[in-house]
């Protein structure tokens, strides 16, 4: 019987472990430096954010068409790198690149916290380091 109800709490404590998929939604802050001196003021964004849970790792799809993969440990998870593709804006090229960040789950929130590099090419030309933060609310199903 004890091995039974070890087996049983075993089993609970995999697949009972944090859901998560769903929508998150909030704003995100971001901020940086540009390595032609030049910084990046302070900004705020309202973010929806829907994670398919699968598995040992979460995935969503990005605004700008990129696929976001995070290996999942617990309520934590370390975004992996991702690039979305480059677009051109009066004269000049942007790409953008998630270099790392987590996710950090509760019942109701997800909080964000990325590192990015935006390289631009053309009529302006830098690289800039940003950080992006905020706290999601989960919406209901």
């Amino acid at each position: 019987m004890k091995t039974l109800a070890t087996s049983i709490l075993a089993l609970c404590l995999v697949a009972c472990g944090p859901d998560w998929n769903g929508t998150f939604v909030g704003d995100l802050s971001q901020s940086g430096h540009c390595s032609d001196g030049s910084s990046v003021p302070e900004t705020e964004e309202t973010l929806e954010l829907t994670l398919y849970d699968n598995g040992d790792t979460v995935a969503w799809d990005a605004a700008c068409g990129a696929t976001v993969i995070a290996d999942v440990e617990g309520d934590v998870a370390q975004v992996r790198q991702a690039s979305c593709p480059a677009e051109t804006i009066d004269g000049t090229t942007r790409s953008l690149t998630i270099k790392s960040g987590t996710l950090t789950l509760t019942d109701t929130s997800l909080r964000v916290k990325l590192e990015l590099t935006a390289t631009l090419s053309g009529a302006l030309t830098a690289t800039c380091a940003l950080n992006a933060e905020g706290r999601l609310a989960r919406l209901e199903d």
